[in-house]
């Protein structure tokens, strides 16, 4: 009972202090330490003792079931596939100049390069998304060098986190990072890399903090991420049971019996047994000759466990939408069926690399911001220009390219739009952009303004030279009279 509440009570109710101090005991909530306002930490996903049985389970999966090591690897293959590539460039509307443009991209890439560099990114990298695809987040601490603003980073075990710190006010915008402090080491606080978003900070607009961190398959009021293999867990857990005890039956029906009967009774088989040592490859069964053993084995009628195997395991891809002859378990599929099959799971790993390309962005601003913010030398970009710095991330092919059937479809393109600027339905620059923008599928970064451009460039200081025996080039037949037979 607050203040206002005793007055009221007082003044208005007339009550007397005992009964107050009666009312105030009766209104203490046993549970009020463990009060959280409803914008504050609302968590969504598994609390912490789930959270590290998880990272428990998930780990143990992925080292010791083929199946589960199969979906994360195969996930990584394809997402990570040769390694990513950067680029940089300048936006051409920012009214940077050419020169200037072309100097600001040669400092980003150097402090890029260096950054690559000094963290081996080359080699770990992967190794980072598949700690994040196993563990459901990546908490990667950031020590930098105050001297240049060099960049290295670390690593945390999740299991060593107690609690995200998000926004009041937005669950999405996570604040930091409490760690537990494990191994003698005192709890810590780290500030997780965001934006500075306080007015009159000479770092305002820039990246600024201790830690990265990166969740996946959580939703948005969520702020802790979720294993890949959690949803298979349990079906990995019941075919494991299964193929053991298909495992323990073809034991069994491989098995040698040997079967001794004894005459004499109970004594004269403890007798036989003691004094005939036996081996373990087969087995032995010894009875009196009163006693009758019958050995069968149990009718599983219907019941086909090749089907109830294909079942969870198909179960457990399915969950990632991997198809089952990825597996090697072909006899289902055909060429046809196998091509629908594969644009889920395309489909699912484009969405994984661009989660790869949002985290490498991040780094790589961070890095840029901080060689800014301590002055680095050689670097004179200002935080205006940064704006405009776009940072082209090339990400690896998923999926080999036909280029035979390519080239069949851009002569039918060309055909078309040629068909269709005569016509008049188009103008000869919409159809150019048109056809380069189809040519950038093949996997080259085409501009297409500064490509119509080039091309214009290129056609007014070379003309072609006008085809007179052309009847369909200018319109005109070409005039073979000489001037004698004229006159």
């Amino acid at each position: 009972m607050n203040k206002i509440q005793k007055f009221i009570g007082k003044v208005f109710l007339g009550l007397k202090e005992d009964e107050l101090k009666i009312l105030t005991e009766a209104a203490i909530d046993n549970d009020e330490e463990l009060y959280r306002k409803y914008g504050a930490n609302n968590v969504k996903g598994l609390n912490p003792i789930s959270r590290d049985r998880q990272l428990e389970l998930a780990f143990t999966a992925y080292t010791t079931d083929p199946i589960a090591k199969f979906i994360i690897d195969v996930i990584i293959d394809y997402v990570c596939g040769d390694g990513f590539s950067y680029s940089f460039s300048v936006d051409k509307e920012s009214g940077i100049t050419a020169v200037r443009g072309e100097e600001i991209t040669k400092q980003v890439k150097m402090i890029i390069d260096d950054f690559w560099k000094k963290n081996n990114m080359n080699l770990r990298f992967e190794k980072k998304v598949l700690d994040q695809r196993i563990n459901g987040m990546l908490i990667l601490p950031v020590f930098i060098n105050t001297v240049d603003g060099s960049v290295k980073m670390g690593f945390i075990d999740p299991k060593n986190l107690d609690k995200i710190i998000t926004n009041e006010l937005n669950v999405e915008d996570i604040k930091q990072v409490k760690l537990k402090g494990l191994n003698g080491n005192s709890p810590k606080i780290l500030n997780v890399v965001r934006e500075d978003d306080v007015p009159g900070n000479i770092t305002y607009g820039m990246l600024v903090g201790e830690t990265f961190y990166f969740a996946i398959n959580n939703v948005s009021n969520q702020p802790e991420g979720v294993s890949d293999l959690i949803a298979l867990l349990d079906t990995i857990d019941v075919m494991k049971k299964v193929l053991f005890k298909v495992i323990k039956v073809i034991d069994v029906h491989l098995s040698y019996v040997q079967h001794v009967k004894v005459k004499g009774g109970e004594n004269a088989v403890k007798d036989f047994k003691k004094n005939n040592p036996f081996t373990t490859d087969i087995q032995r069964l010894v009875t009196d000759k009163e006693t009758e053993v019958d050995i069968f084995n149990p009718d599983l009628k219907t019941l086909d466990i090749t089907d109830i195997i294909r079942l969870l395991k198909n179960l457990a891809l399915g969950s990632q939408r991997i198809p089952e002859y990825w597996m090697g378990d072909g006899g289902n599929t055909n060429l046809a069926t196998a091509k629908e099959q594969d644009e889920p799971t395309m489909r699912k790993f484009r969405k994984i690399q661009q989660q790869v390309v949002f985290m490498l962005e991040t780094m790589f601003k961070f890095c840029v911001h901080q060689a800014i913010i301590y002055k680095r030398a050689g670097i004179n970009i200002t935080p205006e220009e940064l704006e405009h710095i776009n940072y082209d991330i090339k990400r690896p092919e998923l999926e080999r390219r036909d280029f035979s059937k390519i080239g069949e479809g851009l002569d039918k393109v060309q055909a078309v739009l040629t068909k269709a600027v005569t016509a008049k339905l188009l103008s000869q620059q919409t159809a150019q952009k048109i056809f380069i923008s189809i040519c950038d599928m093949l996997g080259h970064d085409i501009d297409v303004d500064t490509e119509v451009s080039q091309i214009e460039k290129e056609v007014l200081e070379n003309p072609p030279e006008p085809n007179n025996n052309n009847p369909e080039g200018n319109g005109k037949k070409e005039d073979k009279t000489t001037k004698s037979e004229a006159a």
